[in-house]
């Protein structure tokens, strides 16, 4: 049998192979400028391993003395899978959408003025508003699509974001656990040209809406109202939503844990496009923060950052940092995008 050469053999190597994975700086950064940061396994060489697929499982698995390395994704978490989705309120990634989504209506439309619009639930049976509530994904989808429309006939971009919420003051009062819902939408440049959408056409579509899914005519006209948005209107969500939370296992035990929302906020597909293709992610962001994150560390306060915050896990009785999570101030997020999509 002839001899193979080796191909590696006039190759100038030396070292050895890097048998173990290292951890390489990865990171998202958001339209509004708010980031985390953090590390992304990547595996190390593969070494030459001759035993039975059989004998090696167990230390694929972390088994036969051999530990998974600690990374952004096996971190343990005690609480996986014991809530259900939407029990615990709205998630940090929810309200960064909602945010964004602020951010995003005001940068495109800086000269449209913003409705901030409620839409409440007039006095129900406990039936009525339990069945409302198990069908509350339905509402929020078909008034989206009945606002969209409406925008759309009307010449206006379909950007909508939505937030839910429970109201405190009624369930505190012993009226039972209410949902209503807010949103926000542009309106046109000029204000003698309205909302945007006729007031009077959405409080009977939303009272047509109510009663068809309750199968009941009898239900009370509904409130609404609308406002002109003034100051950040993500402050205003953020503060309705967190009320919103407070009552949450107190509402669960009227409305029945089943019935409960799975989403708190929502938005249009449109919007929703718009803020994930803003989103810039991976090595480059990973790098760029990491190296303003550590030079902002030598000032002695926030600096570089509107805010900033490093996070941590417990692990074996120690304490381990993960990455940082905050937010760049205006002028530096900037220069971030113009870094970044450049590159």
């Amino acid at each position: 049998m002839p001899i193979i050469p080796n191909p590696l053999a006039t190759l100038p190597l030396s070292g050895f192979p890097d048998r173990g994975p290292t951890l390489t700086p990865s990171g998202r950064l958001w339209p509004n400028g708010e980031f985390s940061q953090g590390y992304r396994r990547t595996p190390g060489d593969e070494p030459l391993d001759t035993r039975s697929l059989a004998d090696s499982w167990g230390d694929e698995q972390g088994g036969q003395g051999a530990i998974a390395p600690l990374n952004l994704v096996n971190v343990p978490n005690s609480h996986k899978n014991l809530a259900q989705r939407g029990e615990l309120g709205i998630t940090t990634y929810g309200r960064r959408m909602l945010r964004n989504g602020v951010y995003t209506l005001r940068e495109r439309f800086p000269n449209r003025p913003l409705t901030f619009c409620t839409l409440s639930v007039p006095p129900l049976p406990g039936d009525g508003r339990r069945e409302l509530a198990g069908a509350w994904g339905e509402v929020v989808r078909q008034t989206i699509q009945w606002l969209s429309r409406s925008l759309i006939r009307r010449g206006l971009p379909p950007y909508i974001l939505s937030c839910s919420e429970i109201q405190p003051e009624r369930l505190a009062a012993g009226l039972g656990a209410y949902l209503h819902l807010h949103l926000v939408w542009a309106n046109p440049p000029r204000y003698s040209e309205g909302w945007g959408v006729d007031v009077e056409a959405l409080r009977a579509w939303w009272t047509k809406l109510l009663r068809r899914l309750l199968c009941d005519p009898s239900i009370p006209i509904p409130n609404i109202k609308l406002l002109e948005v003034k100051g950040d209107v993500s402050k205003e969500m953020s503060k309705y939503l967190s009320k919103g939370c407070s009552v949450l296992t107190e509402a669960s035990q009227d409305l029945g844990l089943e019935n409960m929302p799975r989403t708190w906020w929502n938005m249009s597909g449109p919007l929703r496009r718009l803020i994930k293709n803003a989103f810039i992610a991976g090595y480059p962001v990973g790098q760029l923060l990491l190296e303003w994150i550590e030079f902002n560390r030598g000032q002695g306060e926030e600096g570089l950052f509107l805010w900033v915050r490093d996070i941590y896990a417990d692990l074996d009785d120690r304490r381990v940092q993960l990455g940082t999570t905050g937010q760049l101030t205006r002028d530096l997020n900037r220069e971030a995008h113009s870094l970044l999509v450049s590159a």
